[in-house]
């Protein structure tokens, strides 16, 4: 905004798609490959998941060598009764296998951050995003074999908007922030 101090930004959060097509929004940035036609997607950066606790948590509770010792430990989902933010959400527990329905401590929230909140205060164990935990200190990776599917954010814009300056202004601002940022933990 000082940069463009005559542009005016609306920031839209939530996990529904918007229509871009009917100009719910200008741009959106996606965790999910488009399927509108008429968009223009521009692949941004791709995050990896892995498997992370608080370090207070793995002192009490002790590090998990493998996915069969999660069934003694409490386990953070994404509640499944709402609209997940990115495919696969809960994939440790499709790693999990048979041993899922062994599981009884779990504590659910319908939020990623939410989860990486119950995480930081020792609440159990997640699935998270590698952004996340990087530079957090009062976190660690754990089960470092193990990982979710990468997942691919996209900027996108309806094809009636490809011309327009504030698209491409806002589009290399974006390009520009992400540069340097750490979406992976390896």
């Amino acid at each position: 905004m000082e940069l463009y101090p005559d542009i005016k930004v609306s920031v839209i959060v939530e996990d529904r798609e918007l229509d871009l097509g009917m100009r719910e929004a200008d741009i959106a940035i996606r965790l999910n490959p488009p399927r509108q036609p008429d968009l223009i997607a521009r692949n941004l950066f791709a995050m990896d998941f892995h498997v992370y606790a608080s370090t207070e948590y793995l002192k009490q509770n002790g590090v998990p060598k493998d996915l069969s010792d999660l069934v003694n430990h409490r386990l953070i989902n994404f509640a499944t009764n709402t609209a997940a933010p990115v495919p696969h959400i809960n994939w440790l527990f499709d790693e999990l296998g048979d041993l899922e329905r062994r599981l009884s401590k779990r504590f659910s929230v319908n939020s990623v951050y939410g989860m990486y909140t119950a995480v930081r205060g020792g609440l159990g164990i997640a699935a998270l995003p590698d952004y996340m935990a990087w530079g957090d200190d009062t976190i660690a990776r754990v089960l470092p074999s193990v990982s979710g599917q990468q997942v691919k954010a996209y900027f996108c814009y309806p094809e009636a908007l490809r011309n327009s300056k504030r698209i491409a202004v806002f589009r290399d601002f974006i390009i520009d922030e992400l540069q340097g940022a750490h979406f992976s933990g390896d």
